[in-house]
Parts: structure tokens; sequence; C-alpha cells
């Protein structure tokens, strides 16, 4: 159920109004011309259709909502802000985004491609350069280079249960917690699996624990990444689906290369000993 959350006749909807929200979908009203700065950092949103008078979207206004899945923007949108709509890790759709804006800000989808890879001016699909293949505008360079720091994984038999901390790409994990809110520090295995049941998570749902369960990590320090999993795992196809999850791409992430470890052990060297 959609919740009128603004008033009638409101213009604008002021910088850091709404952080955290715990509401899934919000109805604004038509007339709301601008949204500020932060306005929704952090919300619980789904699903956001934003009114046909919106022209501005403001630095970070919809930042971090994890959960938001679809976006309809108006077509008269006039400028997008840097980082408007980054971190958002489920989004999956994108409607209404005009071929050549030219009013999209520095990273304003950044991870967006990460789980389309699909160009968001047209909806085709991306090729293996990451061209949109009707040759629409490169969206490279607006949906931002992502650096992943850490990331863990569990193999339930058909799918990947994940957990990943992301940094900008400087590779400085201080960035992401301090723009997007998120940890800077990533658990074992069995300490981010807790985590995950003691939050509620549906991907861990009936499962008391991940004993059995192929698992690996994935490491990125400045330009070379390295996926530790088990043996169990090292097969093209699962192989595919953990870099296509973590976004392992090179031109995507910027990287020198990818290094795939299976030897059984869990066991990594630290970025010194790699030398």
């Amino acid at each position: 159920m959609c919740i009128h959350l603004v008033p009638e006749g409101t213009r604008w909807i002021p910088r850091n109004q709404f952080p955290n929200l715990e509401l899934e979908e919000i109805s604004l009203p038509e007339g709301l011309e601008e949204i500020r700065a932060h306005a929704f950092h952090c919300c619980k949103l789904r699903r956001l259709v934003l009114p046909s008078t919106v022209r501005k979207i403001g630095f970070g206004a919809f930042s971090a909502c994890d959960l938001l899945e679809e976006v309809t923007l108006p077509e008269g949108i006039e400028s997008i802000g840097p980082l408007a709509f980054s971190e958002c890790e489920s989004l999956r759709t994108v409607w209404n985004m005009q071929k050549g804006s030219t009013g999209i800000g520095d990273r304003a989808f950044y991870e967006y491609r990460l789980k389309n890879h699909r160009c968001p001016y047209c909806g085709a699909l991306l090729n293996r350069g990451d061209q949109c293949s009707a040759h629409c505008a490169d969206p490279y360079e607006w949906t931002g280079s992502l650096r992943l720091y850490k990331g863990l994984f569990w193999w339930d038999g058909t799918k990947l249960i994940t957990e990943k901390i992301h940094c900008l790409p400087t590779g400085k994990p201080a960035y992401s917690v301090r723009f997007f809110g998120k940890r800077d520090s990533l658990g074992s295995h069995a300490e981010e699996w807790t985590r995950l049941k003691n939050a509620g998570d549906p991907r861990v749902k009936g499962m008391d624990s991940f004993d059995g369960m192929p698992r690996g990590r994935v490491e990125i320090y400045g330009f070379r990444a390295a996926v530790y999993l088990h043996p169990d795992l090292n097969r093209p196809e699962i192989v595919k689906k953990i870099l296509n999850e973590f976004g392992l791409h090179k031109r995507m992430q910027g990287l020198d290369g990818v290094r795939i470890v299976s030897d059984g052990s869990m066991h990594y060297r630290t970025r010194d000993e790699k030398r």
C-alpha cells in the first residue's frame, strides 16, 4: 500500500528529510519539482514512481536504498545528481531514462549495471566490451567503476548467498562508510551467517547452519582480485555466477586481473605476503 508521505502543494523535499524510512512504497504528489540531497538515504523502499513534475534529484537522494528494485523517472527529468541512486544493490530496472541524457551526475546509478548488465537508455544487453548492442551512448561514465573491498559467499546447491562490503574506486573502505553508512569490516563465515540469521534475512530462512555448504570469499587489493573457493565450486558455470554477482569484470572494476584459488584450504595470504 502506498503511503501519502508528502502533503499536496509541496514543491521540494529538503535534504536529509526522510533517512532510514521503513516504508516499502510511497506516493509523492504532482507538483513536486525537486528532491534534495540525501532526502531518502538508506530507506527500505522497494518501488519508486516519481511524479511527472519532478525535474531535479539531488546528490545521494536515494543512496543506499538496498531493497529498491524499480525506479520510474518522469520523462521531463532534467538533472539527476551525483550518487543519487548509488549503492542501491537490488536495483534492476530504471524506466524512462532518456537516451543521450546530459544531466546525469557522476556515478548517479553506481552499481546499477552490476546487477542489470543492460543499457539504461534502451534496455538492450551490453556486449563483452560493455557497449550497448543498439549503439546508445556509453553508460559507463555515470554508472561508475565499482570497487568491491571484500565479500563472502555460500552455495546452497542452486544459488549464491552473499555478503559484501563496497567502497569507492580509491579502494579505501572508509569512503563507503562515510558516504553510504556501510560497514567497514567483514567477519568470518560463521559470524556473518549468524548476523544474517539474527537480521531475519529471507535468504537463510529455514537454514539452521551452513555446515556442508561449499563457500568462499572475494578480496580486492589495489587493482587485482582473488576469489578463494571450495573445490566443489570450481566449475565454469558456478565461477561465472560468482564473477557476475561480485561484478568482477575488468572494465567495470578497472582490474588488472582476477585469480581463482581453489585448494580446499580456504586460507589466503595477506597483502604483504602476496608481493
